[in-house]
């Protein structure tokens, strides 16, 4: 769950400090080592919008980075035809709530739909 959120942080403080150097730019007082550092800048941003995305496929599946790399070498996560099956695929919520550590899911779960029902009638 450390990782989800240094991630999003990062990914979030790439998108203020792109906005601002906008605002520079818009205001006019941009030279070329602002020019650089907003290269430098977009080029970082992105890479942390990968890793957050990453993170937001390998969460959603129940699977880490290493066995999503290197599926083919773990018979495991091979299926009879040869292809990526997981077999710790809990299913979207599931899978969320085994990330964060969220150990009473099926008991919430249970609750909601019990108070959804209640709405409905």
């Amino acid at each position: 769950a450390w990782f989800f959120f240094f991630t999003l942080t990062t990914l979030l403080l790439g998108f203020v400090s792109l906005t601002f150097c906008g605002y520079l730019f818009l205001i006019g007082h941009a030279d070329y080592f602002i020019w650089f550092g907003t290269f430098m800048l977009t080029l970082l941003t992105s890479v942390s919008a990968l890793a957050f995305v990453c993170t937001i496929i390998n969460l959603t599946s129940g699977m880490t980075t290493n066995e999503r790399a290197n599926w083919a070498r773990y018979s495991y996560l091979i299926d009879s035809r040869g292809r990526l099956m997981n077999p710790f695929n809990r299913g979207f919520f599931r899978n969320v709530a085994e990330y964060f550590s969220i150990s009473n899911y099926d008991e919430v779960a249970r609750n909601f739909i019990k108070v959804k029902k209640l709405q409905i009638v």
